[in-house]
């Protein structure tokens, strides 16, 4: 029964996916399938990440999905501007510094 569990999972991501062509998407506002790099306020180094789906989210790989608090506050915004995450211990401001 895992298995069947397992292949109906697969069966439904196929069924609702949707190849993103890297070469037609715009650079200067982050979409699925970007490449941002981001400073948090306060943090001496700048982060790097890939905004995916959920199923491909990997948070060690530098890969974070759209639906998570950071990638749902990344989508639409363009460098210079400020996403911030709202946190249990408060806000949580990022700088866009880059769009690939």
């Amino acid at each position: 029964s895992f298995l069947e569990g397992r292949i109906y999972n697969l069966e439904q991501q196929l069924r609702y996916a949707t190849l993103i062509n890297e070469e037609e998407r715009q650079n200067d506002v982050v979409t699925l399938g970007s490449s941002i790099v981001v400073q948090e306020d306060g943090s001496p180094e700048p982060e790097n990440y890939k905004l995916v789906g959920s199923a491909e989210a990997s948070p060690m790989q530098g890969k974070i999905s759209n639906e998570s608090p950071l990638g749902k506050v990344l989508l639409g915004k363009r460098v210079g501007e400020q996403a911030i995450v709202q946190a249990p211990d408060g806000d949580i401001v990022f700088t866009i510094l880059e769009i690939h």
